[in-house]
């Protein structure tokens, strides 16, 4: 049985995207990511990102763009569904994370963001494999929209 699971791309002012860090005793536990979670059923991941980004960070968020599914051959049985998002209300309470951050975009696309940033970020943001994925879809999305 086929496992759907949306992940969020949330930006602040400044345009970064926002990442978390799972807490050490979850599965994939010290690893950050993009936050989201698992469809319910009958849910589509717009439906499933809003309600789960309420549940981990108590905030209100609208989908806007839902980008195409992908899978990890290691783990085919996930399929991630990355979902932009506005945020509309509310103040980032941590209640699934340990910490959380907002990035910029173009920092996640370095295939070498864990060694290099951690210097310039004072931080190590160890992405979770699925979301270095969800990075490049994220900085793919972003250089195909037209310029303003």
């Amino acid at each position: 049985m086929m496992t759907e699971v949306a992940l969020a791309y949330i930006f602040d002012a400044q345009g970064r995207v926002l990442i978390a860090k799972r807490p050490q005793n979850k599965h994939m536990g010290g690893y950050w990511e993009f936050p989201g979670g698992k469809l319910d059923l009958g849910e589509s991941p717009a439906q499933a990102i809003e309600r789960e980004i309420f549940e981990e960070l108590a905030i209100c968020v609208t989908a806007t763009n839902v980008l195409s599914r992908f899978a990890l051959a290691v783990t085919p049985e996930l399929a991630f569904f990355p979902v932009i998002c506005q945020w509309l209300s509310g103040d980032i309470v941590l209640l699934e994370h340990d910490k959380y951050s907002f990035v910029a975009p173009e920092h996640l696309a370095n295939s070498n963001f864990n060694s290099k940033l951690n210097s310039k970020l004072n931080s190590n943001f160890n992405l979770a494999p699925a979301d270095v994925v969800a990075a490049r879809k994220l900085i793919n999305f972003l250089h195909s929209k037209p310029a303003k």
